[in-house]
């Protein structure tokens, strides 16, 4: 099936739940148009390219029960016309769409979900829309939830995912079974055991098996909160000519403290091991992969973030964090390593002043390349009604790198006039 009918038809599924929904739980609608200047659009040193971009966004989040069906959507659509004709129009969509529905309630549940996303195809070149593709990755299967006694309880589940590149990516087929098993320590505690198997054959040749069993630990208090996850996993690569073994370490630990009633704390650290088809976890929080060949990644990513509130309404927040990406097969590692401060101050009841600056630094160790990138944005925010606003931003991105073919600098000024619909 052409993979754009087969979005399409995900897309249409997940809309038309909304439309004969019996029950509502909540729904938010968003809408802006957007006009933004760049006097160096393609982010390069020479020949720079001056144009302007226009947008038109659609922003969709809700939640909804028709019979022993759950529903929830997520869905961020923009239509991007550039003026001068640099890059091609497009419509980009960051959609996630699950579906829950409770065969044998609290027992026997069949879950399907849906996610569609712009990702970076090469990580060595800039983030520009010629460097971005459209994954969807569809998936579906059984859920069994067994209640052993009341401190423990069994959790079965299978799995079938399909994921799909638009251009570059190697499009894969996965099966996937879960098994866990947990116990109530206390009110505030619980401990328990993970393992996971799955098979993905890619549209290129090779199949890659994944086992991993772990065990996972929560603990809380009035302002503390640990998440622990530690366990092995053991990959394996075939193909018609050759077949490789990985046997690494995982972890996922988060530990958040609630320092007073106006500030948060919290220390993350992830490692993950899987393959150039997977949706880490870690890219929400900004690791890329590289979509260009197929191989199996270690991702190991840690961070320290801090948010604070003031009685003024001012909020302020900082983010330390350094990502690694490893490709076991070919060796090439990548790392970045950053700073994100975020400020921003009501002046008056209805204008708002933000302050957003970012330093990070790359470093691509099989091409012996390292990067400096410094990006500071300052807005200005004015609510006209209670659902009417503007947004005026101004920004410079600067890259100075030891290769010099890859320094650029970016002056950019934006305005976007912003409405929700009251529902």
């Amino acid at each position: 099936m052409d993979k754009s009918r087969k979005g399409f038809r995900i897309l249409t599924l997940g809309i038309a739940s909304l439309m004969f929904s019996s029950i509502t739980f909540g729904i938010d609608i968003k809408t802006s148009l957007k006009t933004e200047y760049s006097d160096n659009i393609t982010k390069t040193e020479n020949h720079q390219v001056d144009d302007f971009e226009h947008s038109a966004n659609l922003f969709i989040s809700s939640e909804e029960r028709y019979g022993k069906f759950d529903n929830s959507l997520l869905a961020d659509f923009s239509y991007k016309h550039y003026q001068h004709g640099t890059f091609s129009n497009d419509l980009e969509t960051e959609l996630e769409w699950d579906g829950v529905y409770h065969i044998l309630p609290n027992f026997f549940t069949w879950d399907i979900s849906d996610e569609i996303s712009e990702v970076v195809i090469n990580t060595t070149q800039v983030n520009t829309p010629d460097n971005r593709e459209r994954r969807n990755v569809f998936s579906t299967g059984p859920r069994f939830d067994y209640k052993i006694s009341k401190l423990d309880s069994l959790n079965l589940s299978g799995l079938y995912q399909r994921t799909d590149f638009q251009t570059e990516g190697a499009d894969s087929d996965r099966l996937r079974a879960d098994t866990s098993w947990s116990h109530v320590l206390s009110s505030r505690s619980s401990a328990g055991l993970n393992y996971r198997w799955s098979k993905t054959e890619f549209s290129r040749g090779r199949n890659i098996y994944n086992a991993e069993a772990t065990v996972f630990t929560k603990l809380s208090n009035l302002q503390n909160t640990l998440d622990l996850e530690y366990g092995l996993v053991d990959v394996k690569s075939k193909d018609t000519h050759d077949q490789q073994n990985t046997d690494s370490s995982i972890w996922d630990a988060k530990y958040t403290r609630r320092v007073d009633a106006s500030s948060n704390l919290t220390l993350s650290f992830l490692r993950e091991v899987g393959d150039t088809s997977t949706s880490f976890d870690a890219l929400v929080d900004g690791s890329y992969i590289d979509l260009t060949d197929i191989d199996i990644v270690r991702v190991t990513e840690w961070g320290i973030d801090y948010t604070k509130t003031f009685s003024s309404r001012s909020r302020a927040s900082v983010r330390l964090y350094d990502d690694e990406v490893v490709y076991l097969e070919t060796g090439d590692v990548e790392e970045r390593a950053g700073i994100d401060i975020q400020l921003s101050r009501p002046i008056r009841p209805t204008l708002t002043v933000s302050f957003d600056a970012n330093y990070e630094h790359s470093t691509f160790k099989d091409i012996d390349r390292k990067d400096d990138r410094y990006d500071l944005t300052i807005g200005l925010s004015k609510s006209f009604f209670k659902n009417l606003s503007l947004l005026l931003e101004t920004g410079i991105e600067e890259q100075d790198s030891n290769q010099p073919s890859n320094d650029y600098t970016e002056w950019t000024i934006s305005a976007e006039l912003t409405y929700i619909p009251a529902l």
